[in-house]
């Protein structure tokens, strides 16, 4: 630390000499001042490249709360007063009873009181009254809650994966962990080594696997999408990141292309902490599977654990008589080949209007667009490629059906891996230019589906999809047959020459209507991709007919294409695939084992789709080592870099190992100069609504000094003591008289100290987004006060969520809205929650017309309104009581006169307006919930 600060020092004194030396020598030749000049400023950029060392890289020191002569004898307090006692000031009077119960509720809860507890706290005359009521509050199950609301803010915590799709997820169940981690009151230094490395632990528990979902929280991709190493690179600097703003205080990101210009840390002390999260082990979403990516837990209940478990057992059971099946049917297999004339061609029947064997030097089609179109072995022959990324092949023939024409599509896939990424087209006549007028046959979610489309901005379409997915890397016979009746009953499916189950229709979709428009247009007849549906895999024999074939021609059909390519040397009884249709066709055993188990296989994946899933991380078996990058380029990797801490921070344990584990160990160490500082501080935040260091996501050379250093580092000691008691901690910060002054401000002491960092009154702030919403629900007799479970869709704006959750689900706390990235909460992010696209560790407040708006005229408190006005109405007594009833329970003290007054003017006015009481007084009580006194936390 010593020798940065000297060279630092040392550059400096060497910058002034140059400037000085510039300026008395104006003679000097312009080339030569030019050269010199260029010296100087070298020297200043490398003075700057990494600053001295911030106040807060020393650890701590154990100070004692400053002896006072008279006054406080709360620690916090002593603290304060000798800070005030230099500005000629003193802490102030304390708030009304009524005013800490509601600021206390809120604070440790995000909930307010009731209007009981207000009174019974108020009445209770017993010194340790108040201590009790902390006691109760820190005990009670939305204490986790309200913890975890902010700890999300810095996860990045949401339920939709972001980017382009932004794919919904499951991450509820790390959320949960968090609120119970709280609630239990687990200690900070294993809620941090948890989060940080729970998988690495010894026999790691359920809990501390879950817990690392810390470093899943953030945005995540498709695995095809972007250049090999963008998005695992992507990944790795926001966890990066994120640890270094959520542990340590520190823009540790501005050293990713670079040295960092302020604080001393190198770029290649970047890249020794980005080592520790550059696993290979994350790739992505897999498309057309569950949208939570690996690697991740499954968490099934008790019912879904009893039910996996037989299907398993099922599965098991039949396998095993298949393999006999297969065993008795490899004899009359290799019979059946024999028995094939060589070269034996199928012959399709009446009907066929275009046929497309795709053998390279024989296909009509051409190939098109911007993809690899490739050629390999097919059925008999050749098979057209395609690498998923829009390639295609472009074919000339009368495929131009109406839509009163019978007509049926078929062709051989074999898709590969990925296939069920979007809609993958097989063949189709689509024209985009006429509103997506045309046909197509394509894959959708890895399903056989057919389209007949009008008019697409019209919905005039009939939509079929198939129940089943294609077995991947092996080829399927595919068809669809249309009738010409214009109707969804119309279009039939088939999967190896048999009727495909059909998907099912919801219950509540409506029934689908007849087409109306017609198909036929000018657009090209496409094999194997239409705009934004390229085919990923294999398609070969490709056949369009003019009429509806009935199930014993498709059957005939298939079957005579497999006994060609049978009777081929490369298509006999070795071949997987023509043994796999062979006793499916003509194994009466193997066919019905077949059908038992891809039902079977059916209700273990819709099982499957059921079971809660969390991200978490998982060591690699063979970490891949870490290179340092030039600008931060992932295509540009240079040395190899090992994991390691800042120099400036030390170094990891002797005995601690190179990885996140070994990370966690040093982070937790009591002397760590400053995890315990910035934890600490964002808790003094919650109570304060300001850090003792205001820029909390920053204790570097840019951030702000805190306001009262010795006050930060005796709680950082404090709190380190027995390794992070969050509510210990904030017993203390709440039981002091600086906690509980009244928030009234003289003029004199506004003009002084206007962002109140003396501390002498209580500071007044909105109520976060979350807790409007909470507040209005709990006060209208509608709050959910379940704890934990799965994110909800509450009402808001047409068309923003598919669709709504049940109504019993729409009244949770706003813990529990679903978080999207794309598009966000409404009403939340009117009121500044923020979008949590990176880790954020604070929340900026903003006042907007928008916001008066949306707390009269949101429906979530327009019924929250309604319901407060008819718990008044239901409640005895008479206008005066119930108006004083309701200012009570919004703002828990009793309304003035004048304010009683102006209310009663109201509901006069409102009665004379309305249709109804009720209406009336929701009028009334609309203007309650938006009071100043019900919106603001003082």
């Amino acid at each position: 630390m010593a020798g940065t600060n000297l060279l630092s020092a040392i550059q400096g004194t060497f910058l002034i000499q140059f400037t000085t030396h510039l300026t008395l020598v104006p003679a000097m030749p312009s080339s030569a001042r030019l050269a010199y000049g260029c010296l100087g400023l070298t020297l200043a950029a490398l003075a700057m490249a990494q600053g001295p060392m911030p106040w807060s890289f020393a650890a701590p020191r154990p100070a004692r709360p400053p002896a006072l002569a008279s006054g406080p004898n709360h620690p916090v307090d002593a603290f304060v007063q000798a800070r005030l006692q230099q500005a000629g000031l003193a802490i102030g009077p304390a708030a009304p009873r009524h005013v800490l119960i509601r600021r206390l509720s809120l604070d440790l809860t995000g909930l307010p009181p009731t209007s009981a507890e207000v009174d019974a706290f108020v009445a209770d005359p017993a010194p340790d009254a108040y201590s009790k009521l902390v006691d109760r509050l820190l005990a009670s199950p939305h204490y986790g809650e309200r913890m975890a609301q902010h700890w999300l803010d810095l996860a990045r915590y949401t339920d939709t994966n972001g980017y382009d799709f932004d794919t919904e997820r499951e991450m509820w169940a790390w959320r949960d962990w968090v609120i119970e981690a709280f609630a239990t009151d687990l200690p900070f230094a294993e809620f941090t080594t948890w989060q940080i490395a729970g998988d690495l632990l010894p026999n790691a528990t359920l809990p501390q696997r879950i817990a690392t979902g810390f470093h899943r929280n953030h945005a995540i991709a498709e695995t095809m999408i972007g250049e090999p190493g963008e998005y695992q690179h992507k990944y790795a600097a926001d966890r990066t990141a994120t640890f270094a703003t959520t542990w340590l205080g520190l823009t540790v990101g501005c050293a990713e292309c670079h040295d960092h210009k302020f604080d001393p840390i190198s770029q290649r002390d970047y890249y020794g902490l980005y080592a520790f999260f550059d696993a290979p082990e994350e790739v992505g979403i897999e498309p057309g599977k569950h949208a939570t990516a690996a690697p991740f837990l499954q968490l099934p209940d008790a019912a879904q654990g009893s039910r996996w478990l037989e299907l398993q057992r099922r599965v098991g059971e039949h396998e095993a008589a298949r393999a006999r099946a297969d065993a008795e049917a490899a004899a009359a297999l290799s019979e059946w080949c024999r028995s094939l004339p060589v070269d034996a061609a199928p012959v399709p029947p009446p009907g066929l209007r275009a046929e497309f064997p795709l053998d390279a030097d024989s296909t009509t089609a051409k190939a098109a667009g911007i993809g690899k179109v490739t050629f390999v072995p097919g059925l008999r022959d050749r098979a057209v490629h395609l690498d998923g990324k829009s390639g295609f092949l472009c074919a000339t023939a009368d495929a131009g059906f109406r839509a009163d024409q019978p007509f049926t599509l078929t062709a051989w896939v074999r898709p590969e891996a990925d296939f069920a990424a979007g809609p993958r087209a097989i063949v189709g006549k689509v024209d985009e230019a006429r509103e997506g007028r045309g046909w197509s046959l394509s894959l959708v979610g890895g399903a056989l589906a057919v389209n007949l489309v009008a008019d697409a901005n019209a919905n005039d379409a009939l939509r079929q999809r198939g129940r089943d997915r294609l077995l991947v890397d092996r080829w399927t016979h595919v068809a669809a047959t249309y009738d010409g009746s214009r109707t969804l009953a119309g279009l039939q499916l088939y999967l190896d020459g048999e009727p495909a189950r059909l998907a099912e229709r919801p219950a509540t979709a409506p029934a689908p209507k007849p087409l109306r428009g017609d198909l036929d247009q000018d657009g090209d007849l496409r094999l194997g991709g239409l705009d934004g549906q390229p085919f990923l895999g294999a398609i070969d024999q490709v056949r369009l007919f003019d009429r509806a074939l009935d199930a014993a021609a498709i059957e005939a059909l298939a079957a005579g294409d497999i006994a060609a390519a049978a009777a081929t040397p490369a298509g006999g009884p070795t071949s997987p695939w023509v043994a796999e249709w062979f006793h499916t066709r003509h194994a009466r055993a193997c066919r019905a084992e077949r059908l038992a188990l891809r039902d079977l296989r059916h209700q273990l994946e819709e099982l499957d789709g059921e079971i809660a899933r969390v991200a978490v991380m998982a060591a690699p078996a063979k970490p891949r080592p870490t290179r340092l990058l030039l600008r931060g380029d992932f295509t540009r990797p240079a040395d190899e870099i090992a994991p390691a801490v800042p120099a400036s921070l030390g170094a990891l344990p002797p005995d601690a190992p190179a990885n996140r584990l070994g990370l966690a160990q040093w982070l937790v160490r009591r002397d760590h100069p400053l995890v315990w500082r910035v934890a600490a501080n964002r808790l003094w935040r919650l109570c304060f609504g300001h850090g003792l260091v205001e820029t909390v996501d920053d204790f570097g050379n840019r951030g702000e000094a805190p306001s009262h250093p010795e006050l930060l580092d005796w709680l950082a000691v404090e709190f380190a003591r027995d390794g992070g008691s969050h509510k210990r901690l904030l017993k203390l910060l709440v039981t002091s008289a600086t906690y509980q002054q009244a928030s009234d401000v003289p003029a004199d002491l506004l003009a002084r100290d206007p962002d109140n960092r003396l501390l002498a009154r209580a500071s007044r702030w909105r109520l976060d987004a979350e807790a409007l919403r909470d507040q209005a629900l709990l006060l209208g007799g509608l709050l959910d006060r379940r704890v934990g479970g799965k994110s909800v869709r509450p009402w808001q704006p047409a068309d923003l969520w598919e669709e709504l959750s049940p109504e019993r689900d729409r009244h949770r706390r706003g813990l529990y809205v679903q978080a999207n990235r794309s598009v966000p909460f409404t009403t939340f992010a009117l009121f500044d929650l923020p979008p949590r696209e990176v880790c954020m560790p604070r929340r900026t407040q903003t006042t907007t017309p928008l916001q008066a708006l949306a707390l009269f005229n949101d429906p979530n408190f327009h019924a929250a309104a309604a319901g407060l006005a008819a718990q008044l109405l239901a409640s005895p007594g008479d206008d005066t009581a119930r108006l004083t009833d309701g200012f009570h329970r919004c703002t828990a003290r009793r309304p003035a006169a004048d304010e009683l007054h102006v209310l009663g003017g109201l509901l006069r006015r409102q009665r004379g307006r309305c249709a109804d009481e009720l209406t009336a007084w929701t009028a009334v009580t609309a203007v309650l919930l938006n009071l100043d006194a019900t919106l603001t936390r003082s």
